[in-house]
């Protein structure tokens, strides 16, 4: 069939997903508004395989109530090359991740967990896998409802998946720190205020 298309326009990895009997003859869906994010300390990859769900589960109104990935024994019957799709839930991604790898997955894709009621358990994932985290594999998170559609579609055929993820680290950049005083006020009394360049999407820039 025709690919279904998930991803924002390049800034984040995209979803490419291919050759599954759900979706009529002639049907594209393009979907740019439908983003996925990259996880930290990740191998870059551009496997295209079929995905394969892992121990994944119905959301409830309970948040980390599923255990998906979180056991090599979840990848018991996983087929060695394909991407496997987890659900966000009880344990840390890294370990998701790592069982993935450890199992012949060549990518993961990580999906929120669904809790009904919960926006953050449905929203698109900001993840991190760690600092001590080493894959030769992409991993990326997305929101429940497309994670969920993968899952629903997986169920009816086979999902071939195009995942294509750059990764680069730059070590030892040089960078400037600012120490100032104030040439007034108390000599045995020093208030310090500090800021940092990192930040996060709900509070972009200098913080």
């Amino acid at each position: 069939g025709n690919p279904i298309n998930y991803g924002n326009g390049g800034v984040s990895p995209n979803i490419i997903l291919t050759d599954f009997d759900s979706i009529d003859n002639g049907t594209t869906v393009n979907r740019p508004g439908d983003p996925t994010n990259f996880y930290n300390l990740m191998g870059s990859g551009d496997p295209t395989a079929p995905i394969q769900a892992v121990d994944v589960i119905e959301p409830t109104d309970v948040a980390s109530a599923s255990t998906s990935g979180c056991e090599a024994g979840d990848f018991a019957g996983f087929t060695a090359g394909n991407i496997a799709l987890v659900q966000r839930g009880t344990c840390d991604f890294v370990i998701k991740a790592d069982n993935a790898e450890q199992a012949g997955a060549t990518g993961v894709i990580i999906y929120n967990e669904g809790t009904i009621g919960a926006p953050d358990r449905n929203d698109t994932l900001n993840p991190t896998l760690g600092d001590t985290a080493e894959l030769g594999i992409p991993v990326i998170g997305t929101s429940y409802a497309i994670g969920d559609e993968l899952w629903d579609l997986s169920r009816e055929g086979v999902v071939t998946v195009h995942l294509e993820t750059v990764t680069r680290v730059r070590q030892n950049v040089p960078t400037q720190n600012l120490i100032a005083e104030t040439t007034t006020g108390r000599d045995n009394r020093t208030v310090m205020a500090g800021a940092h360049l990192d930040s996060v999407p709900e509070g972009p820039g200098i913080n």
